[in-house]
């Protein structure tokens, strides 16, 4: 119950945290507010940079979700019939693919947030999962 409140409560701090920034953008779009040149700061909207950002998280989780799955599988058929480690590693295959789709899910709502706003008519990339 603890583990499952703690992981909602970081899913809503993240959307919580990275909501205002889609939102500032499209204000800030909307207005037509002026950036400033010469300050040595990239010249790439904050959208191009958080785009690359959520496109590095992906690939990062899509591959520690692998990576322990493969874990899972192992710890699986180590197992060698022992029931409380074999169950140990179904529930660990479980959260695996959980996290795995919490992270796709994460992906979707966002690229959702910023299609309303006005971020851009694209659609937006696949994620991609380097292994």
């Amino acid at each position: 119950m603890r583990k499952k409140f703690f992981c909602f409560l970081f899913a809503v701090l993240t959307f919580l945290l990275t909501a205002p920034v889609f939102v500032l953008n499209a204000v800030a779009q909307a207005n037509g507010v002026k950036v400033p040149t010469g300050t040595g700061l990239p010249d790439r909207p904050v959208r191009a940079v958080l785009v690359d950002v959520v496109k590095w998280l992906m690939a990062t989780i899509g591959f520690a979700a692998v990576i322990f799955i493969i874990v899972s599988g192992i710890q699986y058929i180590t197992a060698a019939g022992d029931e409380r480690r074999a169950e140990t590693a179904k529930k660990n295959l479980m959260y695996s693919i959980g996290g795995l789709v919490i992270a796709l899910l994460a992906y979707v709502i966002i690229y959702t947030i910023d299609q309303i706003l006005g971020g851009g008519g694209q659609s937006p990339p696949a994620p991609t999962i380097s292994v």
